[in-house]
């Protein structure tokens, strides 16, 4: 079995602190992206950091993303950001993110419920006017439910984000973001 420590760094880039930013570029540089995808997950959260549960899937916090938004948008690059709550989202869109990959809330995670996924009107409406592309990738809710109850709870959270975001022109792409599947099964499931 392969740790995250053996895989970060080479696989991804670990950026902790806003000065990995500009320390750890030339790691990013020498991939010769097209596109920068930062990883949000529950960002808000600071309480998942240092808990072991949670080693190696945490992401990014808050305070690094507008500065790797900055970093790469100098070098022309476009930055999507992997979201898992509403919180994430919002920092997301504040911090300039290109493409927002993953509406919030295709899992409920352990103490966590719709209220923790449901995006305020007011980031929506920066996305809106910042021109954000939002790619569902809602259909990923199927395989991560665990019960029908759940999964319901999921599709009506998932339901009022996406017509308020459609309401608000937040322009929309097609993807899956599942590997034993295509994005016409996001389609369908849209």
């Amino acid at each position: 079995e392969i740790g995250a420590d053996a895989i970060h760094d080479r696989s991804y880039v670990v950026m902790d602190s806003p000065a990995d930013v500009e320390a750890k570029w030339q790691l990013v540089q020498a991939a010769r992206p097209d596109l920068v995808k930062a990883i949000l997950v529950h960002s808000e959260d600071a309480s998942r950091r240092g808990d072991p549960e949670f080693y190696g899937v945490n992401g990014l916090t808050p305070d690094v993303l507008p500065v790797l938004v900055q970093r790469a948008h100098a070098d022309g690059l476009r930055v999507a950001a992997h979201t898992e709550s509403a919180a994430d989202f919002a920092v997301a869109v504040a911090a300039g993110v290109d493409i927002v990959a993953h509406l919030p809330g295709y899992n409920f995670w352990p103490g966590k419920d719709a209220s923790d996924y449901r995006i305020d009107d007011a980031t929506i409406a920066a996305a809106a006017e910042r021109g954000v592309v939002v790619i569902p990738t809602a259909s990923i809710a199927e395989a991560s439910a665990k019960d029908r109850e759940r999964l319901a709870a999921i599709q009506a959270m998932q339901l009022d984000n996406l017509s308020r975001l459609k309401a608000a022109g937040v322009p929309m792409a097609m993807g899956s973001d599942r590997f034993t599947a295509t994005s016409i099964v996001e389609y369908d499931y849209l």
